[in-house]
């Protein structure tokens, strides 16, 4: 899984904000994400699997796999249902 190109996360007066840099993306929504939405959104720019995304949250915030996993299936859906993801 892997962010769509032409998508950036910017950081606007402190908070996370995803913007369309490609004026041929269709994107016309506002999407602002918390710090574990952004640091899951960094790993998704290069590219990575549902485990590997689970294994990275896991050690960055000390949290069980199951509550990963759960959370993880949650901004995952959100993502795709934004058509952010490919």
């Amino acid at each position: 899984m892997k962010i769509k190109s032409g998508l950036l996360l910017k950081d606007v007066a402190g908070n996370h904000i995803v913007v369309a840099c490609d004026p041929s993306i269709e994107f016309n929504r506002i999407l602002s994400l918390n710090s574990t939405g952004a640091f899951i959104w960094s790993i998704l720019e290069k590219g990575a699997t549902k485990d590997e995304l689970k294994d990275r949250l896991v050690s960055e915030y000390d949290i069980p796999e199951e509550k990963a996993l759960s959370d993880l299936d949650i901004f995952l859906k959100r993502l795709e249902d934004y058509g952010v993801v490919e």
